[in-house]
């Protein structure tokens, strides 16, 4: 339900309805993918497509370019966190 929820508040107004069904079962087939490579599956995050979706990025290439910049952060900033007290990491996870 979160994901159906998600996609009709990042459509647009006006925009074409789109089917619930062939949505999730796009979803649970790239979650399944995920999973048998040893990935962690995810679907539709309201916060970051309301914002792509603000400044413009209306194709898949803006939804491909923020991956890439999250998985280049991720990279070059994971091994930070070893420097970072548990109590940190604790609270930022909570």
């Amino acid at each position: 339900i979160d994901a159906l929820l998600c996609a009709r508040l990042a459509s647009p107004p006006g925009d074409i309805r789109n089917d619930g069904d062939k949505l999730l079962l796009r979803l649970g087939a790239a979650s399944a993918v995920a999973g048998a490579f040893g990935g962690i599956t995810n679907g539709i995050n309201i916060g970051p497509s309301i914002s792509n979706r603000a400044f413009g990025g209306r194709t898949w290439v803006s939804v491909g370019v923020n991956a890439l910049v999250l998985l280049a952060a991720a990279t070059v900033l994971f091994p930070l966190v070893t420097y970072m007290p548990r109590a940190v990491l604790s609270a930022a996870i909570m």
